[in-house]
């Protein structure tokens, strides 16, 4: 499986030399974030999108999409230099890549990849080399890495499409909510998603085949019986409207999306998100709108997801809900430093909390916790 074991940037916003420490077995996709209020866990998700991003390229688009400036991305008004370093295995091959974002310009400056260990691209100021041959100079206007630009032939005969293909479709859903699900939109096609906010939900179910209706119907049966059916309605202009079919003591009624309740939308646009081919995907709040039960059983399905999936939340509850050898692995304390950047550890290799796992249950050790003074303690801050 095709997945990130390393992440590295620096630089951006209040996250320097950052590390996200990935769980060590490979039977494990899933993350926790946890924190208090300020940490920067809002800031390690746009990351991560922004990663993606740099990767699709039009970075200009990005950040007017979420109102920023270029200015925005940098932890100091003196720094216009984004350090990023990604690893992993993709396509069978160990693929390590460093790159130089230049805030001025919206691209990289500066990009290597590595294959098992062994230089394969260097690009510097728009002069590109592959397996340390000649440079060339490639005329050529593109935001964010160079990669992005270059056609997915080109990129298999270097053997990096597995790679750059994987990196295109990571993504940050960190303004999901209930009220953008319940947007009209057009058809999302085949290879779509369901938007960062989730305002593409109608256009993305309106792009299913029938069976896979059939199966996000299913999935959501196991969330709420009550639900008979998932439709996206035709409107003037080719804009899709989504309904729900509900059962009620053997009556029927058709309910639009506009007045479903928020859960049953949260759940249809997380459920809908897995059956894309995005490949790294995000979920902010992931509690929101939902009951203790239907938490329990989302959790579930996230965990066993081959995809790999970061959440975050406030609530303890919810690592009672991950087996306690994943939780040692995947529950991440996000954190502020005395220096005001945002650092990051995994919450039960402190001390503390590890000895806690042996008597409580993950969640239980989360709320029995005082964070500010287990970190002095341990002299993180």
């Amino acid at each position: 499986m095709d997945k990130i074991t390393m992440f590295y940037i620096d630089k951006f916003k209040s996250l320097c030399e950052f590390t996200i420490p990935f769980p060590t077995s490979s039977d494990i996709n899933f993350l926790c974030l946890i924190e208090k209020n300020g940490a920067g866990k809002s800031t390690i998700l746009q990351a991560i999108d922004f990663a993606g991003q740099i990767f699709r390229g039009d970075i200009s688009g990005w950040l007017r999409s979420r109102g920023w400036e270029r200015r925005h991305l940098i932890s100091q008004k003196n720094m216009r230099t984004i350090t990023l370093k990604i690893e992993g295995f993709f396509g069978n091959k160990k693929i390590l890549w460093k790159s130089s974002f230049s805030t001025t310009h919206l691209k990289c400056s500066n990009e290597k990849i590595y294959i098992d260990d062994e230089e394969v691209f260097s690009l510097s100021n728009d002069s590109y080399s592959i397996n340390k041959g000649p440079a060339e100079k490639k005329i050529v206007k593109y935001e964010g890495s160079f990669l992005s630009v270059i056609e997915d032939s080109f990129l298999k005969k270097i053997e990096l499409f597995d790679f750059v293909n994987f990196m295109k479709k990571v993504y940050s859903f960190d303004t999901l909510n209930s009220r953008q699900m319940r947007s009209r939109a057009r058809p999302a096609g085949p290879d779509g998603n369901i938007g960062r906010g989730g305002e593409l939900l109608a256009g993305r179910i309106a792009s299913l085949k029938q069976g896979e209706i059939q199966e996000l119907l299913n999935a959501t049966k196991d969330f709420y019986p009550w639900i008979e059916d998932i439709y996206p309605d035709t409107l003037r202009g080719g804009w899709k409207e989504l309904y729900f079919v509900e059962s009620d003591h053997g009556c029927f009624r058709n309910v639009p999306s506009l007045h479903e309740c928020d859960g049953v939308l949260r759940v249809v646009g997380i459920l809908s998100e897995l059956m894309t081919s995005d490949t790294f995907v995000v979920f902010d709040e992931i509690e929101n709108g939902f009951n203790p039960e239907i938490m329990e059983k989302l959790v579930h399905v996230l965990v066993k997801s081959r995809k790999q999936i970061m959440v975050t939340t406030h609530n303890p509850v919810i690592l009672n809900y991950i087996d306690e050898n994943v939780a040692k692995e995947s529950v991440l304390l996000v954190y502020r430093k005395n220096t005001g950047n945002t650092n990051i550890i995994r919450f039960f290799e402190l001390p503390e909390t590890s000895e806690k796992l042996s008597y409580l249950g993950p969640g239980e050790v989360f709320l029995d916790t005082d964070i500010d003074e287990t970190l002095k303690n341990t002299g993180l801050l």
